[in-house]
């Protein structure tokens, strides 16, 4: 069960890799850890991770750790879970990999909203005088 927030200075993160429980510790990818521990430096808030379920064998560079430890919180949900906009309702921002589906409501029908529904283009800024060129192009 994911637990409700209602604070807007909360900063959810869905990363695609998986987490196990073992008693009261977490079995995570250290590189996931490390990449979560940079975000809880930074932002002005809580930072909340919400990872799948998943096969130790399968977390290679894994480790265990106490969750008291982590300067971020870990909610685990089942592996074949749909995460609603339920989930992260309360949350600043969402950052989610490309292989997480949301399951949303629009006006009252369920959408799914995936990474190639969201069109986000990156701007060029003064030190990317190249971009336009090399978007034409296709490089």
């Amino acid at each position: 069960m994911i637990r409700p927030i209602n604070n807007r200075r909360v900063l959810t993160v869905i990363p695609s890799t998986t987490a196990t429980v073992a008693g009261n510790k977490l079995h995570l990818d250290r590189k996931a850890v490390d990449g979560l521990a940079q975000y809880a430096s930074r932002w002005n808030g809580t930072v909340r991770c919400i990872m799948r379920k998943g096969d130790e064998k399968n977390i290679v560079f894994g480790e265990s750790y106490d969750p008291g430890d982590l300067p971020f919180t870990v909610d685990v949900v089942p592996e074949h879970s749909r995460l609603t906009a339920a989930d992260v309702q309360g949350a600043a921002v969402v950052l989610r990999a490309a292989t997480i589906i949301l399951i949303t409501t629009f006006h009252g029908s369920p959408r799914r909203r995936s990474s190639t529904s969201s069109k986000i283009r990156s701007r060029p800024n003064s030190t990317s005088s190249g971009w336009k060129k090399r978007r034409r192009s296709g490089a």
